[in-house]
């Protein structure tokens, strides 16, 4: 389907895309893609946290509000940031989060919309783009430009991305060979 830029991942409601094999452990990491949802629906966006819910990170909406979150280990020990407000339907939005060992932040199209002091306990699960939320609430959607990072990026160089429209192209540090979808390829460590 058209894209932000090029063709797009277009998703029902039902669906999910493994992105990364073997599992994806980072302690920093910038998690950022292109998002077109259909409605104000539930839903994971991008995820390693499952089979186990209480590692790694999740983007995801509620009722359309953008979110990133962590888990520390059990479920008192999750951080979460939300967005003030939910995605304009029909339209294209960048949102990503960033986790730099000890904030965990929010951006949406360029802007810091949240930050919060959290944690993070290495996961061992697949990198998965999807559209359930614990495989119950599902989002119509588009995705594009998925982009994993192995550094938090700076308000600044999200916000350049966003202004210039940015399409970069995913990119992992998985200590293995990620699967890529056609229309992405690596992407090397930022200086």
């Amino acid at each position: 389907v058209p894209g932000r830029f090029g063709s797009a991942l277009q998703f029902a409601g039902n669906e999910a895309l493994p992105i990364v094999s073997p599992p994806f452990n980072l302690d920093q990491f910038t998690v950022s893609a292109w998002i077109n949802i259909a409605g104000l629906s539930n839903g994971a966006v991008f995820s390693n946290v499952f089979p186990d819910p209480f590692h790694g990170f999740q983007l995801q909406l509620t009722n359309g509000v953008p979110q990133i979150i962590t888990g520390a280990v059990t479920p008192d020990q999750t951080f979460q940031v939300s967005a003030p407000s939910a995605l304009s339907p029909d339209e294209w939005h960048l949102v990503a989060g960033t986790f730099d060992g000890s904030f965990l932040s929010l951006y949406v199209d360029g802007a810091l919309k949240g930050r919060i002091a959290a944690r993070m306990s290495a996961a061992t699960n697949p990198l998965v783009a999807k559209s359930s939320f614990h495989n119950t609430a599902f989002l119509t959607m588009k995705l594009d430009e998925l982009r994993v990072v192995d550094q938090a990026l700076s308000a600044d160089k999200l916000a350049f991305e966003y202004q210039r429209g940015y399409g970069v192209q995913f990119s992992a540090d998985a200590g293995g060979k990620a699967e890529l979808p056609a229309n992405c390829k690596a992407e090397p460590k930022r200086p």
